[in-house]
């Protein structure tokens, strides 16, 4: 059985605190991240206000993470904010 969109972003974001991503494998992420959230927003409609706000807040990770000042040493803090932002995604 094929795991859908939601399920691997799940186990992706269960994974970020234990193994924190490279800012290389961050930047991919958040390049990925907003298809993903599409169609998760189409296969779970109940979700499409929690996915937009993380929308936004990816929007603001990935434009801190451009900044010329950004720490590249920050890697665990960096994946710890990722977590935080698509933690309402997956309930408590």
């Amino acid at each position: 059985m094929p795991v859908s969109h939601y399920e691997r972003l799940r186990m992706t974001h269960r994974t970020l605190l234990k193994a924190p991503l490279s800012r290389a494998e961050l930047r991919e992420l958040l390049t990925d991240l907003p298809e993903v959230l599409t169609i998760i927003g189409e296969s779970r409609p109940a979700l499409v206000p929690e996915i937009e706000f993380s929308r936004r807040q990816l929007a603001q990770l990935e434009a801190d993470l451009a900044h010329p000042l950004a720490p590249d040493g920050a890697a665990p803090a960096w994946s710890a904010r990722l977590h935080r932002v698509l933690a309402g995604l997956f309930g408590p």
